[in-house]
C-alpha cells in the first residue's frame, strides 16, 4: 500500500542548558511527500525448508547435547530410575518367586520316578488313582510289612527361602493308627509331622501344608511317607505330589523412565539427526527414546514425543525420553545419551523488522522479525537498521551499539516507557533514531528522560518526545545532530 503527501508532525530539539540539564523541546507541522513502505519488501533472510533440509546458502554446523554423569541425569524427571555410578537403571525391588521342584508327580513313568526312593512293598499301582493311571500304592500283609516312599533331596538353603509348600493327595483304606504316618527331614534327622492312616480314609483328600520352620531350609530337605506293619486287606496310595520353594528375592521393577531437562540449542532450526546411547541390555530386558522440541521451554512440555529422530520438529529447545523394561532379575543400564543436530551457520542480519502483531508463525521468527524493540536490536548486526512497524511497544529500550533505530510512521510508531525509567538509554556513539513518538519516562527525583545519551556523534531526527520528565539527556559531552526542517 503506497500512500504520498502524508502530513507529518516532527519535533525539532532546542538544546538548552540549565543547571547542566537540557530542558527545552518543542516541534512544528510540516508537509512532506513521502511513501509508506510497504511491510512485504523488508523481508531479508526467509528462514524456510522442504521436506529433507533447511534452504540456505550458508555452511552447515553440527552440535550435540551429551549427558554422562550423576547430574546430568539427576536434573531429569525419574519414574522407578536409579542414578548412580554415572548411569541409570530400574529401581531395586523384591519379588516372592514360586520355584515349582515337583510338579504333579502322578506316576505315571518309570518306577520308582528319577531321584524317589522306595523301599518294601512300595509299587506303581492303577486299582485307586486321583488323576491319570497310576498313583503310588503300598498294600500290606497278612504278618504285617514297613516301608518308605521319599522324594529327592531339595535344596531350600538360599537365604532368600521364604517357605516350602507341600501338597499330595492321599487314599487310605483299612489302615490303623500306628501304621501310617507323614515325615519331614531336616538335614540332620527325620521328624513326624502327623498320622495318615485317618487322612483320606476311603475316599481321595489333599493334603497342604506351607512350611516356615526354618530348620527346614536346608540343602537336602525331603519328605517321606512311612508305614509299619499294614496288615492284610490294608492298602495306602499317594497320588499327585507337587512341592513349591517361596524365594524373597531382589530384583528390578518391570518398567521405568528418565525424562531429561529441557535443552536449548540456540538454533532457530536445528535439524535432528541422531539419538544415540551408551547402554547394556541383557536379554528380556528393551531400551525406548523418544525426542521432542519447542520453540521455547513452555511450549514444550505440551509437545510431541517422536521414536524416529527423523520426526522432530527443527525447534530450537529439546529434550528427551529414555524408556526402559525388564524383568525381575535383569534391568538395561544407560550410561550416556547423546543427541546430535546439524544447522545453517545463518550470519547475523544486517536489517531486523519489529512488529507488535509478529508471533511465532512469523516467517523469520526470532531471526530478523521480532514483537519488541530490545529483540530486534538485540539480534542485528553492529551498523544495522532496526526497522519498527506502527504500533505500541511497551518497554524501555537500551542501545549499546551502532544503528539505525527506523520508525514506520512517528505518529504511529510510539514507544512507551511506562513511566518506570528512560524509554531509550543510549551508550554507544553514531546511533540514528528517527520516525517515533516517545513518551511516558519516569518522572522520579531521579528525573527520566525519553532519550538518555551517555554518547556522541548521535542523530535524533523526526520524532515525537512527549509527556516525559526530561526530553533528551546528555550526559557527556557531545556532539547531537537534530533536524530543524
Amino acid at each position: 500500500m503506497i500512500k504520498k503527501n502524508i502530513q507529518l508532525t516532527v519535533f525539532f530539539i532546542v538544546l538548552l542548558y540549565v543547571g547542566g540539564n537540557i530542558i527545552a523541546c518543542f516541534g512544528m507541522d510540516i508537509v512532506k511527500s513521502n511513501e509508506e513502505i510497504n511491510k512485504s519488501e523488508f523481508y531479508s533472510i526467509v528462514i524456510e525448508r522442504d521436506d529433507n533440509a533447511n534452504i540456505f546458502s550458508f555452511k552447515p554446523s553440527i552440535d550435540y547435547w551429551l549427558q554422562t554423569t550423576n547430574s546430568d541425569f539427576n536434573n531429569g524427571t525419574k519414574n522407578n530410575i536409579t542414578v548412580g555410578g554415572d548411569a541409570f537403571y530400574l529401581n531395586e525391588t523384591y519379588y516372592n518367586y514360586n520355584s515349582t521342584i515337583i510338579d504333579n508327580e502322578s506316576f505315571e513313568d518309570n518306577w520308582p520316578p528319577i531321584n524317589w526312593e522306595e523301599t518294601g512293598n512300595w509299587n506303581q499301582e492303577n486299582n485307586q488313582v486321583h488323576t491319570g493311571k497310576y498313583s503310588a500304592d503300598f498294600d500290606g500283609q497278612f504278618l504285617g510289612r514297613s516301608g518308605n516312599l521319599i522324594t529327592p533331596k531339595i535344596d531350600c538353603s538360599n537365604e532368600s527361602v521364604e517357605s516350602i509348600t507341600v501338597e499330595f493327595w492321599g487314599y487310605s483304606q483299612e489302615a490303623d493308627k500306628g501304621e501310617y504316618f507323614l515325615d519331614y527331614y531336616n538335614g540332620k534327622t527325620w521328624n513326624e509331622i502327623r498320622r495318615l492312616d485317618n487322612f483320606g480314609r476311603y475316599k481321595w483328600q489333599k493334603y497342604n501344608h506351607t512350611i516356615t520352620d526354618i530348620q527346614y531350609f536346608v540343602p537336602d530337605f525331603r519328605m517321606r511317607w512311612r508305614v509299619i506293619n499294614l496288615g492284610f486287606w490294608e492298602h495306602v496310595y499317594v497320588d499327585d505330589v507337587t512341592i513349591i520353594i517361596e524365594k524373597n528375592e531382589s530384583g528390578y521393577v518391570p518398567r521405568g523412565n528418565l525424562v531429561s531437562e529441557i535443552h536449548d540449542t540456540t538454533q532457530i532450526e536445528p535439524v535432528y539427526t541422531n539419538i544415540s546411547l551408551n547402554s547394556s541390555i541383557p536379554n528380556g530386558t528393551t531400551i525406548f527414546t523418544w525426542v521432542r522440541s519447542a520453540e521455547n521451554e513452555t511450549a514444550i512440555n505440551s509437545s510431541t514425543w517422536y521414536l524416529e529422530i527423523s520426526q522432530v520438529p527443527y525447534k530450537r529447545y529439546v529434550q528427551w525420553r529414555i524408556n526402559l523394561s525388564g524383568d525381575k532379575g535383569n534391568t538395561p543400564i544407560v550410561y550416556s545419551v547423546n543427541i546430535s543436530w546439524y544447522y545453517e551457520d545463518i550470519p547475523q542480519p544486517t536489517i531486523t523488522y519489529v512488529d507488535d502483531d509478529y508471533n511465532s508463525s512469523t516467517t523469520g521468527w526470532n531471526y530478523d522479525h521480532f514483537n519488541n524493540i530490545q529483540n530486534g536490536i538485540n539480534a542485528v548486526v553492529e551498523n544495522g537498521t532496526v526497522y519498527v512497524f506502527n504500533g505500541s511497544y511497551y518497554e524501555f529500550v537500551f542501545i549499546n551499539k551502532r544503528i539505525d533505530l527506523l520508525g514506520e510512521h512517528e505518529k504511529g510508531t510510539i514507544i512507551d516507557g511506562g513511566g518506570g525509567s528512560d524509554v531509550i538509554y543510549i551508550s554507544d556513539d553514531s546511533i540514528n533514531i528517527s520516525k517515533f513518538t516517545i513518551t511516558n519516562s519516569g518522572g522520579t527525583p531521579i528525573g527520566y528522560a525519553a532519550i538518555r545519551i551517555l554518547s556522541n556523534k548521535c542523530n535524533i531526527s523526526y520524532n515525537i518526545i512527549k509527556n516525559n520528565y526530561h526530553g533528551i539527556y546528555l550526559l557527556l559531552p557531545f556532539i547531537v545532530k537534530y533536524d530543524l526542517s
